[in-house]
């Protein structure tokens, strides 16, 4: 839960398992579950407790990522330009977490299919290797992105603008009486 809330995340851990397992009562058979490494006060033990942990569920697919800290966000206002770098785990453990992700999910049957993705035989994820191999794809909605013909595009990201796109290229069926 500390970890949860030291990323800004609203929900528990105690919530994530309820919705989990609401999920796979109504009938969801292939979930995915991210994970991030090298967040403020992690260590190497408690990231493999999680590790462990979220393997055990028996998730389908499991991203896990490190954390990269982008200009612009909350962040980079509080860890960018090296401030608090104390508080984050070190590049010696950064690296042992990313080994520790593959050895520890092989153990538990996931193959590595992508840098960050992991998944049990069959189950990877068709958005992800299909953004890898530039396979067309169409992203619908505000922000949303999109390859067609090997030309990359995205919708604004500005709601006022979209919709007033959206209006202008509404067309309307004719009836006829």
């Amino acid at each position: 839960d500390e970890e949860l809330k030291k990323l800004g995340r609203i929900h528990t851990f105690e919530e994530f398992l309820d919705t989990y397992k609401l999920a796979r009562e109504a009938g969801f058979h292939n979930i995915n579950i991210d994970l991030m490494s090298a967040i403020p006060g992690q260590t190497v033990e408690s990231y493999e407790h999680t590790l462990r942990t979220v393997a055990e569920i028996k998730p389908e697919h499991i991203s896990a990522y490190s954390l990269i800290i982008e200009e612009g966000t909350p962040f980079y206002e509080r860890y960018g330009q090296g401030q608090h770098q104390e508080e984050l785990p070190g590049e010696e453990d950064e690296r042992r977490m990313y080994q520790m992700t593959k050895e520890i999910l092989a153990q538990y049957g996931y193959e590595r299919y992508e840098i960050s993705n992991y998944a049990k035989g069959g189950r990877e994820c068709r958005h992800n290797k299909g953004y890898w191999q530039r396979i067309d794809y169409l992203g619908l909605g505000l922000g949303a992105s999109s390859l067609l013909d090997h030309m990359r595009f995205s919708n604004t990201a500005d709601m006022k603008e979209y919709i007033a796109v959206s209006y202008t290229h509404l067309t309307l069926p004719t009836i006829r009486l």
